[in-house]
């Protein structure tokens, strides 16, 4: 009979992290008053990327452990602590409270590609009219989006922009959603979403405020026509 003995516990040097940065928001000590409330007020005073505590999961038997636990309980474990850490965050940018590297890090792990990618074409004729364009498409994401804000100001542990691999272009056009869920409400979940505008190669495109200094320097007036096509 093998017996399985979980529990928590300080962990010194460069031990092996099974799950990395996933792991730390359900390591912070608990408190029954209020856990993300008080979470907010201890940010200031800990120092950035520094990890408390780790998960040590300990298996006991006469021989190696099988997959069930090796793989599967394993796994389940991970889903569940993962899920804890959605449900803290998640009540956290409701309070407005800031992202901290680890965070960021649960949200959009380093080097992970867009779960999804969603391309969309503009008409030819929108091109003389890109900066009114994505002014008011920025304007109407930001209906339901949110511009993340940061506990670190360097902006390696920001979200990436992964079109733009300068980093003073990281914060660019990435916005976040956040849906804590409820009752009625459906289920609850956290997104990174980053936007681009690209060229027909699919290279990024920088679009700069429109400059009219003259009627004659402005994009040509729209037609009925453009609409029916």
């Amino acid at each position: 009979e093998t017996s399985l003995t979980g529990k928590y516990s300080d962990v010194e040097g460069n031990n092996h992290m099974t799950r990395s940065i996933g792991l730390i928001r359900s390591q912070e000590p608990s408190y029954s008053e209020d856990l993300t409330g008080s979470r907010c007020s201890l940010e200031g005073s800990r120092p950035i990327g520094q990890v408390d505590k780790h998960i040590l999961l300990l298996v006991h038997g006469v021989g190696n452990a099988g997959p069930e636990i090796t793989d599967e309980l394993v796994k389940l474990l991970r889903k569940r602590l993962d899920e804890t850490t959605l449900d803290i965050i998640t009540v956290m940018l409701v309070r407005n409270c800031k992202l901290t590297p680890a965070d960021v890090e649960f949200i959009q792990p380093s080097g992970s590609p867009a779960t999804e990618l969603m391309i969309y074409s503009l008409p030819p004729y929108c091109v003389s009219w890109l900066p009114a364009v994505a002014h008011y498409l920025r304007q109407n994401l930001l209906i339901f989006l949110h511009i993340p804000k940061y506990t670190d100001s360097n902006t390696a542990h920001h979200f990436k922009h992964y079109f733009h691999l300068d980093y003073e272009l990281a914060d660019g056009d990435i916005y976040l959603y956040n849906k804590p869920g409820g009752q009625g409400t459906g289920g609850k979940g956290i997104a990174c979403i980053a936007l681009s505008f690209v060229d027909v190669q699919g290279r990024p495109v920088q679009v700069a405020a429109q400059e009219c200094s003259g009627l004659e320097n402005c994009s040509p007036p729209l037609h009925p026509e453009h609409f029916e096509e």
